[in-house]
């Protein structure tokens, strides 16, 4: 009897431990999360809205970004919303990446993963995949927001990284600091080719500061979701007005502009027709110029150096076969590439409305939707211009529109061998001289000037 007695508690013992793993095992896993919203201004004056959730596992973190925009561009009512997802392992390396952007315009969307080291990001517009890219994570930390915001309240973002923009699929390095401690609040810096600045306390961000003047407020829910009855106008807003006798960009074949709060050491200011003539700390005396354009000369071979600019982007489809159908039927007869800049601007001008437009620049949706603002006449006459065998590039910067100087896209082509600017969506060839240059490239580069609104001045000298 005793025996059987025991092997009863053995046996309700065993029980009892079989049912304390299964209790144990049902168990959900400990998860940290955080749902926190935020206004968005534009000069104090608000202009949208962020929520960003965060969200930690033993193994896994997880960072959500929902972004709401309502602008004014020129006299059309913009309101743009971007999502961005990141799922990443306990040490921050992505593992996936959606992006997804809406505008009145057009529907980008990234959508990666890390496959044996290699991030793979597949872009599309409009529902059509255009491409991808590829980023090696092995041998380098790439982060992207909103996961570099997360890491930041984990302390685990390191000084040096590089930063994945989504929204431009760019790489650049980046450096995050720790600036000072305010009471119970800590404030940091990342610097790239812009800078941001995070406040974070008690473990959350309660206000973010970034290039274009842009601040992030921490506020309830129903405060952040409030948007205002008459939107900002945007493009008046990043506006400059310069000094000086603006008469002089108009009556003359050249001019001197002294340009302040740029960084002239990341700008690219000495280039075709404007030359750098002194440089001191953040100022540049830069000297504009308009070229002569020789239309009856013959064409003289391209040197190597230029060639590259005749090959095709992933956004100026030179290679496509209805950009290069069109660009033959366009400059069919001409005898220079002069002329066949000339004959391309002709159709833009007749062809392409002038319309604001908030859209990832593409050769191939301008063709198909017929309008566009300076960024989408720029991509598309440069991809018609390398199909014509016209080396080409874009360019950003600032143009004087008879008022003030606003952010602006064109063109530069390279003819008789010199480089000579064109505004197609002026028909401007050569482009007067109310166009300053900042940079070279796509709108990744609009992104980098970003850093200077509301910094820049400009007067106009002689």
């Amino acid at each position: 009897m005793g025996g059987v007695k025991m092997n009863k508690l053995k046996a309700k013992s065993l029980f009892l431990v079989m049912l304390s793993f299964l209790l144990v095992s049902c168990k959900k896993e400990k998860r940290y999360s955080k749902e926190t919203w935020y206004s968005m201004f534009i000069l104090n004056q608000k202009v949208g809205f962020v929520k960003k959730y965060f969200e930690m596992s033993k193994n896994k973190i997880k960072a959500f970004d929902y972004t709401y925009l309502d602008v004014v561009m020129g006299e059309e009512r913009k309101k743009v919303s971007a999502t961005s997802i990141i799922e990443a392992d306990k040490d921050g390396t992505i593992e996936k990446i959606y992006f997804l952007m809406r505008t009145p315009d057009q529907k980008w969307e990234v959508k990666g993963k890390n496959e044996e080291g290699n991030l793979i990001l597949n872009f599309f517009i409009n529902g059509e995949n255009r491409g991808k890219k590829i980023f090696d994570i092995k041998k380098q930390k790439i982060y992207a927001s909103p996961l570099v915001e997360f890491l930041i309240i984990l302390n685990k973002l390191p000084s040096k990284f590089k930063l994945l923009d989504l929204s431009t699929l760019s790489l650049e390095d980046a450096n995050f600091e720790f600036l000072y401690k305010d009471k119970d609040t800590r404030v940091y810096k990342i610097k790239n080719s812009t800078e941001e600045k995070i406040w974070v306390k008690n473990g959350e961000i309660v206000k973010l500061s970034s290039a274009g003047m842009i601040t992030l407020l921490k506020q309830p829910k129903s405060e952040a979701i409030k948007i205002p009855s008459t939107p900002l106008e945007i493009l008046s807003t990043y506006a400059i007005s310069p000094k000086g006798d603006v008469l002089k960009l108009y009556n003359q074949n050249k001019v001197l502009l002294k340009v302040s709060g740029i960084d002239t050491l990341r700008a690219e200011i000495d280039f075709a027709t404007q030359k750098l003539i002194k440089r001191v700390k953040d100022t540049a005396y830069i000297s504009l110029s308009l070229p002569q354009i020789p239309f009856e000369k013959e064409d003289s071979p391209l040197p190597d150096s230029v060639l590259k600019y005749l090959k095709p982007t992933k956004f100026m489809q030179s290679d496509a076969p209805e950009i290069k159908k069109l660009a033959l039927k366009i400059t069919k007869n001409c005898k220079n590439r002069a002329e066949k800049v000339e004959k391309i601007l002709t159709w833009i001008k007749f062809n392409i409305k002038k319309k604001a437009s908030v859209s990832w620049p593409s050769a191939l949706e301008v063709l198909k939707s017929k309008y566009g603002d300076c960024n989408e006449h720029a991509v598309l006459f440069g991809a018609l211009a390398r199909a014509s065998g016209v080396p080409t590039k874009i360019i950003v910067g600032l143009f004087f529109n008879g008022e003030a100087y606003f952010y602006h896209a064109w063109n530069a082509v390279y003819i008789q061998d010199k480089w000579v600017f064109v505004d197609p969506i002026f028909n401007q060839f050569p482009a007067d001289l109310g166009h300053l240059m900042l940079k070279s490239g796509g709108i990744e580069k609009q992104a980098q000037i970003m850093s200077m609104i509301g910094k820049i001045t400009i007067e106009i000298l002689k």
